[in-house]
């Protein structure tokens, strides 16, 4: 199946699955078995209505993100005049039954309203994760540097805290403002401009970490 831009969803349709070449032939070789002059009949119920589709029960079984590939089996079933009286589900399949059982009738295939929707969400809103990195694709690599560098950057805002807290300790307690004192305070100013680039630094390597694993 084409592949949709890593991290979005802007180039995903229906008819990448409909048009599918791999989902044509799998129907092309049902309808060649089932529907065909001369083939075996395809009965898998014995509940039809007027337009010849057949009723079934249907349980959809989790399987966490492998829950997608429900709504093409769903696909499949409906293309073949399969519809459903009672759905039912569990874990990742309840996402599937729920969509089902909200759109239409129980007459009218779902399955493509479901693919629509699907098309429409922004998955890696569903995806676990530091803010910043929900845009990207999940990645183990790209997490432990991201993490790694947010530790640095923490690292350095405590110690500039512990150097203006010590500096101020200073001041106050010794009540001193001779050279020293003002050597002192050069010192804490130039950590304190050390620790505004460092940190400026760790924020470009994080968003560079996130650019070029997005190519």
């Amino acid at each position: 199946m084409p592949q949709a831009t890593v991290g979005t969803n802007t180039n995903l349709t229906v008819d990448y699955f409909m048009e599918d070449d791999r989902v044509k032939a799998c129907l092309q070789q049902l309808h060649t078995k089932f529907k065909s002059p001369g083939s075996e009949p395809f009965v898998v119920s014995d509940i039809l209505d007027q337009d010849g589709n057949q009723y079934v029960d249907l349980v959809q079984k989790g399987g966490g993100v492998l829950g997608i590939a429900l709504v093409g089996y769903t696909y499949i079933l409906e293309q073949m005049g399969i519809r459903f009286l009672r759905l039912a589900g569990t874990s990742a399949g309840t996402i599937n039954t729920a969509l089902m059982t909200v759109i239409g009738e129980k007459e009218a295939p779902k399955s493509v309203k479901v693919l629509d929707y699907m098309c429409k969400l922004k998955f890696f809103s569903l995806v676990d994760g530091h803010p910043k990195l929900k845009p990207t694709a999940s990645s183990r690599k790209v997490h432990h540097a991201f993490r790694n560098l947010e530790a640095y950057k923490w690292g350095i805002a405590l110690t500039g805290a512990a150097c203006a807290v010590s500096a101020a300790l200073y001041f106050w307690l010794s009540g001193q403002y001779s050279e020293k004192s003002v050597f002192y305070l050069w010192i804490l100013v130039t950590g304190i401009i050390f620790f505004i680039i460092s940190i400026l630094i760790v924020s470009k390597k994080a968003k560079n970490i996130i650019q070029n694993y997005n190519g």
